[in-house]
C-alpha cells in the first residue's frame, strides 16, 4: 500500500500506476520522480520532482487532491490531468483533459491563482515571473492521441469507464497507438490531418523500477509496472 513517504523513480524505459483507495490512479511516465507526502482520507498530495505524470482523480467534496512542484501546486477539481515539470529548464505544463483544475504560482512574491479548464494546458517558464512567464493553450486531441504516454491513460481511462472530456472523441485513436497497430493509426490521422500519419507509436517501455525500500504489489500489465 501507498503510505506518507513513499518515494516512486522511474526510469527512462518504464511506467508505473499507483491506485489509491478510492478509485484515483497516478500514472507515472519514464524519467518521472515524486512522493506522497499525504495519502490521508481528507487529503491526498503529492511532490512532482521531474518528468511527467498522469492524475486521474475521483471527485470528492471531502478530500483534497494536490501535486506539489517547485514551481506551484496543482489542485484537482475532480478531474483528470498531467503535470509535465522539466526540472533543468525550470518549466511546468498543466494540461487539463477532463473537467478543471486550479493552479497557484509563486516566485519572488509575485502569485498567481489561475483555474485551467477542460481542453487547456497553462504553461509556465519559472525562469520569469508568473505573470509574464504563464500562457494557455488549446490541446489538440488528434494529436495528444499519438503521443504514446497520453494514449495509454486515454485507452485505461475508456476501459475503466471513467469521463474522457476532451479525449472522448479519439479513445478509438489513442487504442490504436497503443496498442502499436500504426496502420490504423495512419487511417484515422489520415481522416483528420495527414501530417499525424507518419507519427508512429513509440516502442513499449519495459517494467518501472520502484524507488529503494519500496516493492512491487500487484501484478504487472504487459510491461507497467502496477503499485
Amino acid at each position: 500500500a501507498i503510505s506518507p513517504g513513499t518515494e516512486l523513480d522511474v526510469p527512462g524505459d518504464g511506467r508505473a500506476v499507483v491506485t489509491l483507495d478510492d478509485g484515483s490512479a497516478v500514472r507515472l511516465n519514464g524519467k518521472t520522480t515524486l512522493a506522497f507526502s499525504s495519502v490521508a482520507r481528507d487529503a491526498v498530495s503529492i511532490s512532482e520532482a521531474r518528468g511527467t505524470a498522469y492524475y486521474r482523480v475521483v471527485k470528492d467534496p471531502n478530500r483534497t487532491f494536490t501535486v506539489v512542484t517547485e514551481e506551484g501546486t496543482v489542485t484537482a477539481l475532480g478531474t483528470a490531468f498531467a503535470v509535465a515539470r522539466d526540472a533543468e529548464q525550470k518549466t511546468l505544463d498543466v494540461s487539463c483533459l477532463e473537467s478543471k483544475v486550479k493552479v497557484a504560482l509563486a516566485k519572488d512574491g509575485t502569485k498567481l491563482e489561475k483555474e485551467v479548464g477542460q481542453g487547456k494546458t497553462l504553461s509556465y517558464d519559472a525562469k520569469k515571473t508568473p505573470d509574464a512567464g504563464t500562457s494557455e493553450s488549446a490541446i489538440d486531441p488528434q494529436k495528444i492521441a499519438v503521443v504514446p504516454f497520453f494514449a495509454w491513460n486515454i485507452t485505461e481511462d475508456a476501459k475503466e469507464g471513467a469521463p474522457l472530456g476532451i479525449a472522448g472523441e479519439v479513445k478509438e485513436l489513442a487504442a490504436a497507438t497503443d496498442s502499436g497497430d500504426t496502420e490504423k493509426v495512419a487511417l484515422l490521422t489520415a481522416k483528420e490531418e495527414p501530417a499525424l500519419a507518419a507519427v508512429a507509436p513509440e516502442p513499449k517501455p519495459t517494467a518501472a523500477v520502484p524507488a529503494a525500500g519500496i516493492t512491487l504489489s500487484g501484478a504487472l500489465s504487459g510491461n507497467t509496472a502496477k503499485l
